[in-house]
């Protein structure tokens, strides 16, 4: 994305953390950045005792939690980087620079603290009230650039050769959109519009009868969530009509993540379903389609892409062996009509993978979305079949501010 939500929201509760202790300082904004950066190091440097992980249906499908390496974080925000972002980081940093910030061998200075920014891992703006003077990367206004992704759809004939993007909504980051049996299309996306902090993010919802003209709705109502956040939503037609939503919980402890998913008939309110669908180290982005034999599969980003398969409706899932996609992030899937798997995944612009048995992947054809020519990033594909071929929805940061 881009900016992943998750990295956004580790940055927003460190970002907070340093905030509250330097309640008291003064000087320039330049300085205070700098202590911020420092302080975001402090907050992620790792503790003689980790928190255990949480606890799951069936520890026998999960991998266990690496032991944490002697100097790395328990909680890393740079352990999600897109090829995007990690070539805009070597890019302003160098090479050294970038294995001393990322090898969190030295915090961050003022200036490659604004780069963070520019390359979508800036320090969103303190809080209000905590006294403390703008805030690192922040956009005219005091917006922060991380809250600039912005969700476009496209059309394409084949699904290789796309349209140019119309917009569909602001402040909105990892799309998902699906064209019902009913004829009916429906889009969601990360919505950042009323953020005021970590763990405030909202799942913005639209709706349209054709695919071009889209009705928003405002955003989805979960009702009693227990305290979680939903972000990352992947939303699938169950064989019933009903809706389901998998998404991933980001208030939750990170580094053992898990996917929950909700139901819903009308597709605005969706009920929890009980229980975790999956959980394992450092995963996002869920994508659930059914495979031709009536199993379902999850493809989630963990810098590359792996998968787990589901014998049971889609509700309990076990990794698959092996990766899907190296370096691949934010991935979008269908299946063909001739039972082929596309796999859609962003690392310089979207590129295209296809498999026979949604396991193995080749590639089909490199950046059929590509970066403008004057940059920012382009990611989080979501891909859907209609009666005339497909429609895809993806996020799109500049990079400005």
């Amino acid at each position: 994305m881009t900016r992943k939500t998750t990295l956004v929201t580790l940055l927003l509760t460190a970002a907070t953390l340093a905030c509250s202790s330097l309640s008291g300082a003064t000087g320039d904004l330049a300085a205070t950045e700098t202590a911020i950066a420092a302080q975001v190091m402090t907050q992620l440097a790792p503790t003689q005792t980790p928190n255990p992980p949480p606890a799951v249906t069936q520890a026998s499908d999960l991998q266990p939690p690496a032991s944490p390496q002697v100097g790395a974080p328990l909680f890393n925000p740079f352990q999600n980087l897109t090829v995007e972002q990690e070539s805009c980081l070597k890019t302003a940093w160098g090479d050294q620079a970038f294995q001393e910030i990322t090898g969190f061998q030295r915090p961050p200075v003022s200036d490659e603290v604004n780069t963070m920014g520019d390359c979508g891992l800036e320090l969103p703006p303190p809080p209000s009230g905590t006294g403390q003077p703008g805030g690192t990367g922040s956009a005219p206004g005091g917006q922060p650039k991380a809250f600039k992704d912005q969700t476009y759809f496209t059309t394409s004939s084949d699904g290789l050769t796309w349209a140019e993007g119309t917009l569909l909504a602001e402040k909105a980051s990892v799309p998902e959109v699906i064209y019902t049996t009913q004829g009916v299309y429906w889009a969601y996306w990360v919505d950042f519009t009323d953020v005021s902090g970590a763990g405030t993010e909202d799942i913005g919802v639209a709706r349209s009868a054709d695919g071009v003209t889209w009705e928003k709705l405002g955003t989805v109502n979960f009702g009693d969530l227990g305290g979680m956040t939903p972000v990352d939503p992947d939303v699938m037609e169950l064989p019933d009509g009903r809706l389901r939503m998998y998404f991933y919980d980001i208030s939750g402890p990170q580094g053992q993540n898990s996917i929950y998913s909700a139901v819903s008939s009308d597709g605005i309110t969706f009920a929890l379903e009980a229980g975790t669908r999956f959980t394992l180290s450092n995963i996002y982005d869920p994508n659930v389609i059914i495979l031709p034999d009536g199993r379902y599969r999850m493809y989630l980003n963990m810098q590359d892409i792996v998968s787990a398969t589901s014998s049971d409706g889609g509700l309990t899932f076990t990794k698959d062996d092996g990766v899907r996609v190296e370096k691949g992030s934010v991935p979008g899937a269908i299946v063909l009509p001739d039972d082929l798997v596309r796999l859609y995944v962003c690392g310089k612009g979207i590129s295209v993978y296809k498999s026979t048995d949604g396991l193995n992947f080749t590639v089909e054809k490199k950046g059929v979305i590509a970066i403008p020519s004057g940059g920012g990033i382009i990611c989080d594909p979501s891909v859907t079949e209609t009666p005339s071929g497909y429609l895809m929805v993806y996020k799109y940061n500049s990079g400005n501010q």
